[in-house]
């Protein structure tokens, strides 16, 4: 068989008719050299013994079955790291393909344009969401303002140079696509997204799991984006990017412990040290009094003191450091 030119890395965390929808309809439609990875967040609705036959009968080429739920962006992370190809694809298990070869115009578009580096899909987003760019090769594409939805991003292998991991700091349902979209606009990557509709179809929500799965991942967006005081975490992040206080390359919280079938994980120290620099700024920054408060935040004196904090507190940037699964003690 000849080399892999994308990994399909799905997560799946029950949602087993829809998962079987995703993958049956994934292997009907897709005629590329490729792999699928299959991460699983401790399903308790018979998807495990689902994917195990699936990985038998040769449909799945990497399946890892985790111990208990550790979110999207650690198990993201994982299956993006585990199987290398020039294209990654963050396929969430809610999509069902509906096209063949419905993946070689994104992928020839890929080739022709050294710009084109992320693909997202639209997803029925209108005109107001995006502007138009010509690219040297002659192709017209359309650049989304804001953020890829993660549903079935494709991604070079090479921006894994600059932006590194989906930030894994916003606990198991999060903002993690806004967070990478946003660090690839500030390393000047175009956010190019395709036409979705006669490729893809986004099935949901399973109707006996909508309202606990929905409630559940509102809760946690809540967390994020409205606090119970002090700025919200997604938008402390975008402005320690912004200011050149974090690096874009963002490190793995959790580092996989591979024996076997078996997958643990470890914490990774830097990244610890990273978080209680972004706890330490939170916390300074919730102490701005309201009168000028923007005007204090976007001064150079207060961005000099939260360097000056990082720098007593050894926060490490990664850079090009890529951490690959290691051998080791696990939690």
């Amino acid at each position: 068989m000849d080399d892999p030119i994308v990994n399909f890395s799905i997560v799946t965390f029950n949602r087993l008719e829809m998962t079987k929808k995703c993958l049956f309809s994934l292997k009907k439609y897709t005629n590329i050299p490729h792999k699928v990875t299959v991460v699983d967040n401790c399903s308790t609705d018979g998807t495990r013994e689902f994917l195990l036959k699936l990985r038998e009968g040769g449909l799945i080429d990497n399946l890892f079955l985790l111990k208990k739920n550790m979110g999207v962006s650690c198990a993201s992370n994982f299956g993006f790291d585990y199987s290398p190809a020039p294209l990654y694809m963050k396929l969430d298990n809610d999509m069902e393909i509906l096209k063949n070869n419905w993946i070689v115009d994104i992928i020839d578009l890929w080739a022709r344009n050294a710009k084109v580096a992320i693909l997202g899909p639209k997803l029925g987003l209108g005109k107001p969401y995006f502007y138009s760019v010509r690219l040297e090769s002659g192709d017209l594409v359309d650049v989304n303002k804001h953020n890829l939805p993660g549903a079935a991003t494709i991604i070079s292998r090479d921006v894994f140079q600059t932006l590194g991991y989906w930030n894994e700091d916003y606990g198991l349902y999060g903002e993690e696509d806004a967070d990478y979209s946003h660090r690839a606009k500030l390393a000047k990557y175009l956010l190019v997204s395709y036409d979705s509709n006669a490729l893809l179809n986004h099935l949901g929500t399973e109707q006996n799991t909508q309202i606990d799965y929905s409630d559940y991942k509102m809760e946690q967006r809540r967390k994020n984006l409205n606090p119970a005081k002090g700025i919200n975490k997604f938008a402390l992040y975008c402005y320690l990017y912004d200011k050149g206080l974090l690096s874009l390359y963002c490190p793995r919280r959790y580092v996989p412990v591979i024996r076997g079938d078996d997958v643990d994980f470890t914490v990774d120290q830097d990244f610890l040290v990273r978080k209680k620099f972004v706890a330490a700024c939170a916390k300074t920054i919730a102490a701005i009094p309201p009168a000028g408060f923007n005007d204090t935040i976007h001064s150079d004196a207060f961005v000099a003191r939260l360097q000056a904090m990082k720098d007593a507190m050894r926060v490490s940037d990664p850079g090009l450091r890529a951490q690959e699964p290691t051998s080791g003690n696990a939690l």
